[in-house]
Parts: structure tokens; C-alpha cells; sequence
């Protein structure tokens, strides 16, 4: 579960009627006021990056409503200002890296189109050891070149789950913790014959 400081401007509520990337009904739907122009975010309390310039991934499952353009960001504290991007949630999605998020390493997204969840992430070097939080959301108001947590006027929705921060500069499957973070199993790759298209001998 992941604790949350957001601010105003939005609402902020668990969805029963929307399923999950894990089959759950605890999806989060974020619905924008319209007014006034302001800046719309929710971070997230955990901290679980222990120490300085590591480098890292943060990411996170979201699922578009009326807004298809949704902004992912490092915490200052932990990143600085120049670590963000913006994710359009259409088609196969797509992300953009501003000029100024100079910070940004690397990107990716995932579209499940069984599920309609995309996996969003970035790549960065930490500036600092966490104090509170280690990334935010916000919403653009569909601005696929949004400078860093823009303030706007949006009265759109879009939905979030499975915020997750770990070490290492690639993503890894999610996992699901409670107050504290966990040590991942390494993953164990296995092939059988019928996986051989050809056999080889020497």
C-alpha cells in the first residue's frame, strides 16, 4: 500500500468499479476541480531509496480517463528539478521528455491492451537520499510538452496503481509492499527442449 500527500485542486478516491493490473478492485481515480489554475499532484510517502546519486527507476500502472496525458516526476528532494515526463495514454502510448528534464536517463511504457493499463517509468540518477517521498503524478490538462508539475485548470480523470521506486536502471516486476521496502528474488529464466528450434552438436 502507498501512503499519499496531494494537493489541492483534485479529488482523490479508491474505485470499486474499474479492475486493477492485478485483478484487485483497489485502483485510484483522480478527478480534476477545473478551478482554480493550480498545480494538481499526488506524491507518494514512501521512502525506499537508501542513499544518494543512485541510480534508479520509478514508475507506475495508470489507465486514462478524460485525461490522456498524464506527467510523472521525481521529488525534489530526491531527483532535483530536472527529472520528469509525460506519458500520452493513447494507442500504444508514447512518452516525451521535455528540454529541460535534463535528469531523465531513460523512459519506457507498456500498454496491456487485455487490461488497458500502461506502465510508465523513468530513469535517473538521485540527487539525494529521500526525506519523504520519492515520486509525484500530476495532471497536464493533455499538454504532452508540460513543463515540470504545471499548474492548469483540468476537470479530467485518470486512474493510478502500483507506484514503485527501486535501484537499478531498468524496471522490474512490481511488487506489491506495505510500509517498508522488500528485496526482490532474482528471476529464474528456464528452457525446456520444446523451446529449441534446432539442435546443435559438436
Amino acid at each position: 500500500g502507498t501512503d499519499w500527500t496531494r494537493s489541492t485542486g483534485f479529488a482523490f478516491e479508491t474505485t470499486s468499479d474499474l479492475v486493477a493490473p492485478d485483478g484487485s478492485s483497489h485502483a485510484t481515480k483522480l478527478t480534476g476541480d477545473g478551478t482554480p489554475t493550480t498545480q494538481r499532484y499526488i506524491f507518494d510517502n514512501a521512502v525506499s531509496l537508501p542513499t544518494a546519486t543512485t541510480t534508479c527507476c520509478i514508475s507506475c500502472y495508470l489507465k486514462p480517463g478524460t485525461e490522456t496525458v498524464v506527467q510523472l516526476f521525481g521529488a525534489i528532494g530526491t531527483f532535483g528539478t530536472t527529472v520528469w515526463a509525460n506519458f500520452t495514454l493513447t494507442g500504444s502510448g508514447s512518452v516525451t521528455v521535455p528540454a529541460g528534464a535534463t535528469g531523465v536517463s531513460d523512459t519506457g511504457i507498456e500498454y496491456d491492451s487485455n487490461t488497458g493499463w500502461y506502465r510508465c517509468w523513468i530513469i535517473a540518477d538521485s540527487v539525494a537520499a529521500p526525506a519523504t517521498s520519492t515520486l509525484a503524478l500530476c495532471f497536464t490538462d493533455n499538454n504532452a510538452n508540460a513543463v515540470r508539475n504545471p499548474a492548469n485548470a483540468s476537470s479530467n480523470y485518470f486512474y493510478i496503481w502500483g507506484t514503485q521506486s527501486e535501484e537499478g536502471a531498468f524496471i522490474s516486476p512490481y511488487i506489491e509492499t506495505t510500509g517498508a521496502s522488500v528485496a526482490r528474488n532474482a528471476d529464474d529464466l528456464q528452457y525446456g527442449p520444446e523451446n529449441y528450434s534446432s539442435v546443435c552438436s559438436i
